[in-house]
C-alpha cells in the first residue's frame, strides 16, 4: 500500500468510528425514551437494539 492509500484508510476509519460513536452515544440518551413510547414498551429499561431494528425495518 502507498502513503496515500493508508492516509485515506486512516481517515475513513477515524471517521466510521467518530460517527459509530456518535450514534451510540445519541441512540442510549436521547431517543430511549421516544422509542420506548412510540413502540409501547414504556416498561422497559432499554430498548434492545434488534428491536429497534425490527420496528423501523
Amino acid at each position: 500500500m502507498t502513503a496515500v492509500e493508508i492516509f485515506l484508510c486512516t481517515i475513513i476509519g477515524i471517521s466510521l468510528t467518530v460517527n459509530y460513536g456518535f450514534g451510540i452515544g445519541w441512540y442510549s440518551s436521547s431517543s430511549q425514551a421516544w422509542l420506548r413510547h412510540q413502540m409501547g414498551i414504556d416498561g422497559t429499561d432499554m430498548v434492545h437494539p434488534w428491536a429497534y431494528f425490527n420496528y423501523v425495518r
